[in-house]
C-alpha cells in the first residue's frame, strides 16, 4: 500500500471508531429491567440510531445468581445458554433485515426468571451500511486533505524563516515536544502547524525539509539524538524555493512512521 494511503486508512480507522462509540450500540432500554443486557460491536457497522450489520455480541451482566439464559430476537430464541459467562454472537446478515428488539430472560436456581432490558436495532444489508459508511467518510477525508495540504503549505512559508541549530547543540522543545526526523536523525522541536493523527504527527523536520509521522520523544532520548548529532555528516539546509519543495515532496510522497 502507498505509504501516503496508509496515513488515510490509519485516520479512517479511527474517526470510524469514534463514530460507533467503541462498538457500542445505542439501546432502548425497559422502564425496570431485572438482568442487564448489552451488545457490542465485534466487526462491522454499528451507527446512531441503532443501525448495525456485522458481527456482534450480546452479553448478560452480573451473573452469579443465574443458571440459564435464553437470548431473543423479537418472539424468536437465538440461544439458550446454561453456563456462564452468558453471551450470544451473531451475524446480522443470518437474519431478515429491518427492525428487531434483542433481549433475554434468565432464570435463577429457584426457578424464578428475569427478564432484561430491550435493546431496539435495525439490522442493514451489506449495501446499506457501506453506503453509510461512505457517507460518513467522504466529509471527514476531505477535511482531512485540506488539512494536510494547508498543514504543508504553512509549513513550507514558516520553515524557511526556521532557525537552524548547529549539531549537537541543546535545544528548547516549547509546547509541542520534540521529535526525531526518521530521514535525517537530528531532533527538532514539533511544529504547531502539525497534523495531529491520533498517536502520531505529521510534520516536517527543518533541517533536511521532509515530512514524516513522528511522535513526540522523552526529553532525555532528545538530548541522547543531540549528542549523536556530532557523528553524523551535516544536513544541508532545505531548499528555498517553495514550488521546488512542493515538487520535491509530491514526486517522493515519503510518508514513513
Amino acid at each position: 500500500m502507498h505509504k501516503i494511503g496508509r496515513i488515510f486508512l490509519f485516520v479512517m480507522m479511527g474517526l470510524v471508531a469514534a463514530a460507533a462509540a467503541r462498538g457500542q450500540v445505542s439501546a432502548q432500554e425497559t422502564e425496570t429491567p431485572q438482568l442487564k443486557l448489552s451488545m457490542s460491536r465485534d466487526w462491522g457497522y454499528g451507527g446512531l440510531g441503532g443501525e448495525i450489520q456485522g458481527l456482534f455480541t450480546l452479553k448478560i451482566k452480573d451473573t452469579d445468581a443465574l443458571t440459564r439464559v435464553i437470548f431473543y430476537m423479537d418472539d424468536t430464541v437465538l440461544y439458550e445458554d446454561d453456563a456462564p459467562p452468558f453471551k450470544f454472537q451473531f451475524r446480522t446478515d443470518d437474519y431478515p433485515p429491518g427492525a428487531h428488539v434483542l433481549w433475554a430472560q434468565g432464570y435463577t436456581a429457584d426457578g424464578a426468571a428475569l427478564e432484561s432490558n430491550r435493546i431496539s436495532v435495525l439490522y442493514l444489508t451489506k449495501e446499506e451500511a457501506n453506503a453509510k459508511t461512505r457517507k460518513l467518510l467522504f466529509p471527514i477525508l476531505g477535511a482531512v486533505l485540506l488539512a494536510m495540504l494547508l498543514s504543508v503549505l504553512l509549513g513550507g512559508v514558516l520553515g524557511r524563516r526556521e532557525k537552524q541549530m548547529p549539531p549537537g547543540s541543546p535545544r528548547r522543545y516549547g509546547l509541542w515536544g520534540g521529535a526525531i526526523c526518521p530521514h535525517c536523525g537530528r531532533p527538532y522541536a514539533m511544529h504547531f502547524y502539525g497534523l495531529n493523527l491520533l498517536t502520531r504527527r505529521l510534520d516536517h523536520c527543518p533541517y533536511c525539509g521532509r515530512w514524516a509521522l513522528v511522535k513526540r520523544q522523552p526529553l532525555e532520548v532528545l538530548r541522547e539524538a543531540e549528542r549523536a548529532e556530532l557523528a553524523q555528516p551535516e544536513t544541508p539546509p532545505p531548499a528555498d524555493d517553495e514550488a521546488a519543495r512542493l515538487k520535491k515532496l509530491l514526486d517522493d510522497s515519503r510518508f514513513e512512521e
